[in-house]
């Protein structure tokens, strides 16, 4: 052999090798996959330390467990990882910041009043709060826009669809799981307990329908937190809004299967059939709690405070709004700037109808800040409970309004607050609240089912676990990178170890239990190491002989 050549041949030897890394497949089989080895590659090439942030033990264990599940994985890719739990309010600065994290693990909660998967799309628009990652791409914005204005249902998920393959495909976030709702139920004093999908038994519905077995008509309904106003234009927590809905009463609401019912409207007409017009009629029978009957007055003043004023709760879903018309005394007549999808499941069920005699005049003489700043102590509605106190710390009292057009089967709610969850579960085992507003955790419900001292009910969710990528900053902004941290997220180990089946492997942005909208077909990242390499490999990614990784090329 000629010597030159053979040279080359010991050269690249030494060169090029090889390291294996061993790790167990989902179902627990060993596989070994051999990660290409470069030698001499320059320091200043390889990839930093990245950090995954998940939220304290305390704020949520189940993500913060399976947080390290997967950054145990993603060192399997070379990677020096570090896991860094934040506490709520941590979280609310990155959230505001939205620049000041590499990734992390969050919840997005779906709409409490319906299934609209706009309420998701949305979210990773370029221009959108709730857009951590930094993702804008113009033809995924244009699809975020198109899907709003198309009528055609069937045309609408289709757009929605070609928008989750797009985010499967650039991954500014992994989708994980979607968790049931794990809620306890004490049911010796009442029957007929009504879940919600999305919301499980802290739905509108639970309280419509549930009916007493005896003596006892008030349900006893314990929170891990009380409310923090009394005024539902000045929160935008999920938690307040479960008690205004019940006190305010909306022109539509969302069915326990997520369908639009008419609540304050008895008939919502598309004048021109192109989306841009509706009118609405109302119920005759509508007053509010003091007596006063509700007109259309009322309804055109809600709109257009929350409009005016740009309450920021819900400046979003009026923006579309271009006026809002009294036709006469039980019409009005709304005007879009363009069609809105969402405008009947969206805005029509969340916007609360306020009763003008009493607002008008805050709003006059304080402007919109004043609105959001009034205690509004009495809180009078025209929804199905009456206001009657609020003990702060201790309890707040509801009574069924006797006059409402359709009546709950119960005589009121006595909310209850906890410091926290533990002696809230106790209280539900005891037998002194019957529902419980806080979840438990999967190894929980084992432990309660064993004990059959109360029920827990696990409820399909529309939420997303999902991890959010920073892809303004190295090596987030290479998709490649992006694909292969998502190829080695354990979804289904996650789902039986840790939730112990409670969950859905989550495919896309838009849950199997939001029937409606979700598209079984998507193909989603099933935990693959292998293909994690290659991608990585592919995309010109190097290791050294210790198995850690290095940038492709010249580091930007």
């Amino acid at each position: 052999m000629n010597k030159s050549i053979l040279l080359l041949l010991i050269s690249t030897i030494l060169f090029l090798s090889a390291c294996s890394i061993s790790a167990n497949n989902e179902n627990g089989s060993a596989t070994e996959v051999i990660l290409p080895v470069t030698k001499d590659l320059p320091q200043n090439q390889k990839v930093r330390e990245i950090v995954l942030n998940v939220p304290t033990k305390e704020d949520d264990p189940i993500q913060y467990e399976y947080g390290f599940m997967m950054a145990e994985e993603w060192k399997k890719l070379g990677l020096d990882v570090k896991v860094e739990p934040l506490n709520s309010s941590s979280f609310s600065d990155i959230h505001a910041q939205k620049k000041e994290f590499d990734s992390l693990i969050l919840t997005w909660n779906h709409s409490f009043n319906g299934y609209d998967p706009d309420s998701f799309i949305n979210r990773l628009g370029a221009n959108h709060g709730d857009n951590l990652s930094g993702y804008d791409h113009a033809e995924y914005n244009a699809m975020v826009d198109e899907q709003r204005k198309t009528k055609n249902l069937g045309d609408r998920k289709e757009i929605i669809k070609k928008a989750e393959e797009q985010l499967l495909e650039n991954v500014p976030i992994a989708p994980i799981v979607h968790r049931n709702h794990l809620l306890p139920i004490k049911n010796e004093k009442f029957t007929n307990f009504t879940y919600t999908t999305g919301e499980g038994l802290n739905s509108f519905w639970t309280f419509m329908e549930l009916e007493p077995k005896g003596i006892q008509k008030y349900v006893r309904w314990g929170y891990p937190s009380d409310l923090e106003t009394l005024n539902p234009l000045a929160s935008s927590r999920k938690l307040d809004s479960q008690v205004f809905r019940l006190v305010y009463d909306h022109l539509v609401r969302i069915s326990e299967t997520g369908e639009v019912k008419n609540s304050a409207a008895t008939s919502i007409e598309d004048v021109n059939e192109d989306g841009k017009k509706y009118l609405i009629k109302l119920r005759e029978d509508l007053t509010f709690h003091d007596g006063e009957k509700v007109t259309a007055t009322d309804i055109k003043f809600s709109f257009d405070l929350v409009k005016e004023s740009k309450i920021p709760a819900f400046d979003s879903l009026v923006e579309h709004i271009e006026k809002v018309e009294i036709v006469d005394e039980l019409s009005v007549r709304f005007t879009l700037k363009q069609h809105f999808a969402p405008f009947l499941s969206e805005t029509l069920s969340q916007i609360y109808i306020l009763p003008h005699h009493i607002w008008q005049p805050i709003f006059e003489e304080k402007g919109g800040n004043g609105v959001l700043e009034d205690s509004n102590e009495k809180m009078i509605g025209s929804g199905p409970f009456i206001f009657d106190y609020w003990d702060p710390g201790q309890e707040l009292k509801l009574d069924t309004n006797k006059n409402y057009f359709s009546q709950s089967k119960i005589n009121g709610i006595l909310r209850i607050p906890y410091e926290n969850e533990e002696k809230l579960i106790t209280d539900v085992i005891n037998g002194n609240v019957e529902i419980s507003g806080a979840e438990v955790t999967p190894i929980e419900v084992e432990k309660l089912n064993e004990s059959n001292e109360m029920e827990v009910i696990s409820v399909p969710s529309v939420d997303l676990d999902a991890v959010h990528f920073n892809i303004r900053e190295k090596p987030f902004d290479d998709h490649f990178f992006r694909q292969a941290l998502t190829l080695t997220i354990p979804r289904e180990k996650i789902i039986g170890e840790i939730l112990k089946e409670h969950a859905q492997v989550a495919n896309g942005l838009i849950a199997p239990a939001n029937e409606s909208w979700h598209s079984s077909d998507l193909e989603g990242y099933e935990y693959n190491l292998e293909a994690a390499v290659n991608t990585l490999k592919d995309a010109g990614y190097k290791w050294n002989e210790k198995g850690e990784i290095y940038y492709p090329g010249k580091p930007k």
